[in-house]
């Protein structure tokens, strides 16, 4: 039997012009974006690759460190400090939130108090961590203040994308471990919990970048110094800046040439750092959605 086309149908519609203008304006879009971002990288890499070298990362005049390597340290330290002091208390709201709390006021309170700070310029988040922190605490520009500072810059989104993670676990999961005995905490914790754990990591990693890229709330907080630490625990009660600082600062202070080329040689190692993350992260979501 034959089958009529019909002239409307989504398999028989009528050419139309603007269909081919649309597909013009999102050709043109990418292509703009495409071309400014790589004319971007060839810019940075053309002004700073040459000036990469081992005598950048790792150079002493005089006893004094003048490489980079203390402020690559400083960079881990306080990424590392930063995530183990916001991860439980992100992971913690997100979880009582979506498994304990059943108030829907209070829910929708929480949500609209974490947008509005992730909304708060980060200079003001930094001058209250300066306040708080290094006034109030007596911590002083310390590593410590700047990454306790910095983590409420990167609550919101461990909050938010940990919600979302475990709001995404089937409730049919939850109902018949419950439903064979297994107690709420050890459905959470073993069963939800890894569940929604790569939605999870996925947030940690991006948080990671957020704070590699962080420079207006460590203004106040972190300091300036520029030394090897002597003793790891104790080094987060020292003043210690991070790559994006020691960028901002040789900008601002640098009148050469060479100034400006070592800040595009800077530039180049924070492109990576955030190309690793990136990276990191399409891994752990594809393994995420293999595994599932």
């Amino acid at each position: 039997m034959e089958t009529k086309t019909v002239k409307n149908s989504i398999y028989g519609k009528n050419f139309r012009i603007y269909d081919i203008f649309l597909k013009s304006i999102l050709f043109l879009s990418f292509f703009i974006v495409s071309a400014f971002f790589i004319y971007f990288l060839f810019y940075i890499f053309e002004k700073g690759i040459f000036h990469l070298n081992f005598k950048l990362i790792s150079n002493v005049v005089d006893g004094v460190e003048k490489g980079i390597l203390p402020v690559i340290i400083n960079t881990f330290y306080i990424v590392f400090l930063t995530l183990l002091i916001a991860t439980p208390i992100g992971i913690g709201c997100a979880i009582y939130l979506t498994q304990y709390e059943k108030n829907q006021k209070l829910f929708n309170i929480v949500s609209f108090l974490t947008n509005t700070l992730a909304s708060i310029p980060s200079i003001l988040i930094g001058l209250f961590g300066y306040s708080l922190f290094c006034v109030g605490f007596g911590l002083g520009p310390s590593i410590l203040a700047g990454c306790l500072t910095v983590s409420l810059t990167v609550l919101p989104n461990i909050i938010e994308t940990s919600k979302e993670s475990l709001l995404s676990v089937p409730s049919s999961y939850k109902k018949g471990a419950l439903a064979l005995g297994a107690s709420k905490f050890k459905v959470i914790f073993n069963l939800i919990l890894p569940s929604a754990m790569p939605g999870i990591l996925t947030a940690l990693i991006l948080s990671a970048g957020k704070i590699i890229g962080e420079s207006a709330s460590l203004l106040l907080t972190v300091g300036t110094a520029n030394k090897l630490p002597k003793n790891i625990l104790t080094h987060i009660f020292k003043s210690g800046k991070t790559l994006t600082l020691h960028l901002y600062f040789t900008a601002g202070n640098g009148n050469s040439h060479d100034a400006i080329n070592l800040c595009f040689a800077v530039a180049i190692i924070l492109i990576f750092f955030s190309f690793f993350l990136n990276c990191l992260t399409k891994i752990i979501g594809h393994f995420a959605k293999n595994k599932s």
